[in-house]
């Protein structure tokens, strides 16, 4: 619906059906989390893609699969969960 109001703009009326809202988590400096987390026994993290999850999500789910297969893949060390220091015991 359109109505004039007295600055001169028009103003459309519209109900809203429905609304979304997804939080995506992004991790610090913007950068995804992947790897072992020190101190615990078979604990893997692999998060923080944010939007880019679509597209990097397979690539780092390879790299963590590769991890609990005994395998040394190529993760770099600014995604390393030890980055943000030590779990408490």
């Amino acid at each position: 619906m359109l109505r004039n109001n007295p600055s001169g703009f028009t103003l459309i009326e519209v109900l809203i059906a429905s609304a979304l809202l997804v939080a995506m988590a992004i991790g610090a400096g913007q950068l995804m989390t992947i790897g072992v987390v020190a101190g615990r026994a078979n604990l893997y993290i692999c998060a923080g893609h944010g939007p880019w999850g679509i597209s990097t999500g397979p690539g780092s789910a390879r790299l963590v699969s590769d991890l609990m297969l005994g395998r040394q893949p190529a993760i770099p060390s600014e995604l390393a969960p030890d980055r943000f220091g030590q779990l408490p015991h």
